[in-house]
């Protein structure tokens, strides 16, 4: 139901409308791996492997709108086959951009984390590349 007409109202997602979507989908994720409230969006969504859905409308957009092209251009219905690729390069497309959206920190706490990783002691010094994956993806709170 919340995509529901997603290619008219996709073009019209803004920052707090795209809170407006997050919301629900936020406690769906939370209940769906039995998390706690304060877990946080992103990793809700990574951890129930579902993309946000303003990604979703996106995707649902793109489809629509290539469906629209095909229909002007030779005034039939495009093959299916056509459709189901479509959909999947968009969401490929999607999931590249996903994958780009949870790597780039946005809070003061996820740049924080980085600044703390040269500090920890509790890690080994050899863990290399896997250590700055973790703590670039474990938000600390309270710091």
């Amino acid at each position: 139901m919340a995509l529901y007409g997603a290619p008219v109202w996709v073009a019209a997602l803004t920052a707090p409308n795209r809170a407006r979507l997050w919301r629900p989908q936020r406690v769906l994720a939370v209940r769906a791996i039995r998390g706690y409230r304060t877990v946080f969006t992103e990793a809700a969504c990574a951890l129930t492997g579902t993309p946000p859905w303003d990604l979703e409308a996106e995707v649902l957009a793109e489809v629509y709108r290539r469906v629209a092209d095909f229909r002007a251009e030779s005034g039939f219905r495009p093959p299916p086959e056509n459709v189901c690729e479509w959909r999947e390069a968009a969401r490929r497309a999607t999931m590249v951009r996903w994958s780009f959206r949870l790597e780039t920190p946005r809070a003061a706490d996820h740049r924080r984390v980085g600044r703390a990783a040269a500090r920890d002691p509790y890690l080994p010094a050899d863990a290399g590349a896997f250590r700055a994956r973790l703590l670039r993806k474990v938000p600390v709170l309270g710091r």
